[in-house]
Formats: C-alpha cells, structure tokens, sequence
C-alpha cells in the first residue's frame, strides 16, 4: 500500500499516466458485504481501516498488457514520462493497461515492486548503492523513444514546483499507523531527491 500511494501521488505530480490515488476507508461492514474481500490476498485477511485506493479505470483492457501502441503520436510523450517515473523510482515491473478506443492510450498500473529491493524494500536497501538514475531502458529500446522526447519528460520533474516540498507532501501523505517508519520516510525522502536530481542533469 505505501508504494502504490507514493508511486501513484509522484505520478500524478509529474503528469504521468498513472491512475489517481487516495486513501479509502473501507469498513467492516463492507468486507462482511463483499465477497471478494472477504479471501483475503495470500495468507493476509482483507483488514478494515483506512487502505488504498485507486480510481478505477473504465473502458481499458482486462489484464495486463505489454508494450503496445507505441508509435501512437498521444502515446509517444505517455510513455516518455512513464520511462522517467520508471527510471527515477527504479521500477522492477511493467504493468500497462490500454484504453479500448483508439488511440489506445496508454496507463500505468500495480506498482508494488518498484524501489530497491521491489515488495521487501527497506531503509538499508534505499540508502544502499543502486542502480544509475537514467530513464528506464526497457521503456526507452521498446518505443524507441528519442532523446529529445526524453528530455521533454525529463522537464516535468525539474519543473516540478518546490520539489522538496512535493516530495515531503507525498511521504506525509502516507498515514502515521501504516508499516512505514520515521526512519524509512526520511530515507524515502533522500533516494527520491537524489535520483531526482541526478536525472535532471541529464537534460542538454
């Protein structure tokens, strides 16, 4: 839940394709009302309280998708931002979905093994030494993006506006009684901004 909400507010910062998130309070009575909460996920009890939450996206593909669609001229900048967001947090999985109507676009979705370390990461794997901070290479070869597309998204995160302080937002955001510890926002913080600024000066 604590990378789908960071992931998903860093996106949202930075116009990339993802789809919004928020924090929903999700009831007992709901999980008690419906069946598919109430299986759990793996050997984990679906919990009342507040969780995560994305806006459902209609109209686009069933499942995941690979890389489709991406000499698709409203597609071509999507997928440029969505190479920045991938390289600046380090993703280790590529989950796109595919609106049904041309011109297909593309979104970005199901981030939980992104950071160092994927689902485990921690604050050692965070302050660790990690892969360089360039655009994801897999977005980059699969589209064939040029350079100056990639230097047009690279823009989005210089650009941002106060970037500590968007930064700080979206770490704060995250609730005080969710697994995410002092210690933890403070190296998420520094990995974000580190990585952030190694990508701007990437931009001629």
């Amino acid at each position: 839940m604590v990378s789908d909400q960071l992931i998903g507010r860093l996106a949202r910062a930075m116009s990339a394709p993802a789809p919004s998130v928020a924090l929903v309070d999700v009831p007992q009575e709901l999980i008690e009302a419906e069946p598919s909460l109430q299986g759990g996920f793996g050997d984990a009890a679906f919990q009342p309280g507040v969780c995560h939450g994305s806006l459902l996206l209609t109209e686009v593909s069933g499942d995941r998708e690979g890389f489709l669609h991406t000499a698709v001229a409203e597609n071509r900048m999507r997928f440029a931002k969505l190479a920045v967001l991938y390289g600046w947090l380090q993703a280790d999985d590529h989950q796109f979905l595919y609106e049904n109507q041309p011109p297909h676009l593309v979104w970005s979705h199901d981030h939980g093994h992104f950071f160092p370390g994927g689902q485990n990461w921690t604050e050692e794997t965070l302050n660790a030494s990690h892969s360089a901070a360039i655009p994801d290479q897999k977005v980059v070869s699969s589209c064939a993006l040029m350079d100056t597309e990639v230097h047009v998204a690279l823009r989005e995160i210089r650009d941002l506006s106060t970037p500590e302080q968007v930064i700080a937002e979206v770490i704060s955001a995250i609730p005080t009684d969710w697994p995410f510890s002092p210690a933890e926002r403070i190296a998420m913080a520094r990995f974000l901004e580190a990585r952030r600024l190694a990508l701007v000066s990437l931009i001629p």
